[in-house]
């Protein structure tokens, strides 16, 4: 027999959520008292452990008031995992959507174009040429100081480096 709901999507990912912070704050408290250079210091380990009891303790709270006496283990065990299944979908997601769409735009934004002081942007072809945004062409060239610049109607315009 399926029980009812007595909770959310929402409610049950910050359950999950909450006392995992709990638990990565005990491991992070031990781990400062056993390790040469902690990686959290103790008092934002303990901050942590509080913050994330509270508000796991308001969750379940929050879930037993709508939830009958002989269900509630149940239920709260029931969110948790839902909650947990949804942490897994929003990691996945960022890990293998997000993330190297990021790094595609990072590279492109990066690599592919150079602004001139007027702070136009040119793709970049080659070494030696670039284009503009309207498809035309130039030889890029080097004054005395070696600084490039392209010469479009006769006027030399330099590139930031």
């Amino acid at each position: 027999m399926k029980t009812k709901k007595r909770y959310n999507k929402f409610i049950a990912y910050l359950l999950t959520d909450f006392s995992v912070a709990v638990i990565l704050g005990i491991v992070f408290l031990i781990m400062s008292f056993t390790a040469t250079e902690p990686i959290l210091p103790t008092s934002d380990a303990v901050l942590m452990i509080g913050v994330g009891l509270l508000l796991t303790l308001l969750l379940t709270l929050y879930i037993n008031s709508r939830t009958p006496k002989g269900e509630r283990v149940k239920t709260w065990f029931s969110a948790w995992w839902v909650g947990f299944r949804i942490a897994i979908k929003i990691s996945l997601f960022c890990t293998l959507i997000l993330i190297p769409l990021m790094l595609k735009w990072s590279i492109e934004s990066a690599a592919d174009y150079v602004e001139d002081e007027s702070g136009d942007n040119y793709m970049v072809l080659d070494k030696d040429h670039v284009m503009d945004k309207q498809g035309n062409r130039y030889e890029v060239q080097f004054d005395t100081n070696h600084e490039p610049y392209i010469e479009p109607a006769g006027r030399k315009i330099y590139f930031k480096l």
